[in-house]
């Protein structure tokens, strides 16, 4: 879809991971296929309810446009150079790296670099929609 989101233990990912708990948790997701990407994953949009949830990760700095992906997304083009502007997110570092050269920098595909619990929109199925499963809690001494 033209966007990643940084990797859990990347600058700014568990950030991330916690907007797209408070975001999804508890409630009914629907994705619409679009692709499907070489892992076998689904690559689509993401709705909760009725927010555009692909949308709200840029809006919000905790996702990073491709427009190499995605060259007509205006929507995802303009949410992404507003976070920067209002330094939102991940784009509070006065550096930050896209995903894609993070896992490069570290030698790890992104099927292989340990992940927050599993809340994925995207592991649900194009015609269900299911309740996500609340994500364990995790203590104050394990997120340093």
């Amino acid at each position: 879809m033209g966007h990643d989101a940084p990797e859990y233990k990347q600058s700014g990912g568990r950030e991330a991971t916690k907007f797209l708990i408070r975001l999804i948790k508890d409630r009914y997701v629907k994705v619409e296929k679009m692709d499907q990407d070489k892992y076998g994953r689904i690559v689509g949009k993401v709705y909760c309810e009725d927010v555009y949830v692909n949308l709200e990760l840029l809006k919000n700095g905790h996702a990073w446009w491709y427009q190499y992906y995605a060259p007509k997304e205006r929507i995802f083009r303009e949410a992404e150079e507003k976070a920067r502007d209002q330094k939102a997110g991940l784009w509070r570092d006065p550096n930050p790296i896209n995903p894609r050269e993070w896992r490069e920098q570290h030698g790890q595909d992104k099927e292989k670099i340990s992940q927050a619990p599993p809340t994925s929109p995207v592991t649900v199925p194009v015609q269900q929609a299911t309740p996500v499963q609340p994500a364990p809690q995790v203590s104050q001494a394990t997120q340093s």
